[in-house]
């Protein structure tokens, strides 16, 4: 006990400095510079090739293990958790969707709208083996995929969003790391079904929002 004490009292002070630093600093002069410098070659690297064109058979593919990730989600999920206030949240997202179905953001609004769904039925929840199974093969296949320079796995196209979540994972891996009772595959799963569903909804109905 006194250990996580002492852990959780470091963790705070150590995220109390770091503010201060970030508030004292301009960012423009400070932080822009060093993360041009740290992302500009893999900026460079994607930009350098030709990125192939969307093929029906990965997109199918990607399609099947996000289906199966939702399944088994859906499968375990304890039912008793949902309420009418999640009902009227997915009526209101689908009306937003049905009349901006033409905008760009309405993808970040499916993707955020899906990941925090699941996020607040699943938070300090074990998940099942399944679920594990179909998170990391969509991890995998994404990453492939991105290596290979596949339409929908663009790095240059990625929004503050996709980079928040991707900071909020390596966060969530470091804290499970330091013994915090906070489940690494959590954090994994709502890595996955962010980017598994931006390369599907970019390769079918935001295929021409470029």
């Amino acid at each position: 006990m006194d250990f996580y004490t002492e852990l959780s009292t470091n963790v705070m002070l150590a995220h109390l400095t770091l503010l201060l630093f970030f508030i004292l600093t301009p960012p423009v002069q400070t932080y822009v510079p060093i993360i041009s410098k740290l992302v500009g070659p893999l900026y460079n690297w994607q930009k350098s090739q030709k990125v192939t064109s969307p093929l029906l058979l990965r997109t199918i593919f990607m399609a099947a293990l996000l289906i199966g990730l939702i399944t088994s989600l859906s499968f375990y999920c304890n039912l008793c958790i949902i309420t009418w206030q999640h009902g009227l949240a997915i009526i209101l997202l689908f009306i937003f969707i049905f009349f901006n179905r033409k905008d760009k953001m309405t993808k970040y609004v499916i993707q955020l709208g899906l990941v925090l769904f699941f996020a607040e039925l699943y938070w300090n929840t074990e998940l099942g083996m399944i679920t594990k199974l179909f998170t990391i093969f969509l991890l995998i296949s994404y990453l492939v995929f991105t290596l290979e320079k596949r339409f929908g796995c663009n790095i240059s196209k990625f929004s503050t969003l996709d980079l928040l979540l991707i900071l909020i994972t390596f966060g969530g891996v470091t804290i499970t790391l330091l013994g915090f009772p906070v489940s690494i595959w959590f954090f994994l799963t709502m890595l996955s079904l962010w980017f598994g569903t931006s390369f599907l909804l970019s390769r079918t109905i935001f295929l021409f929002h470029r």
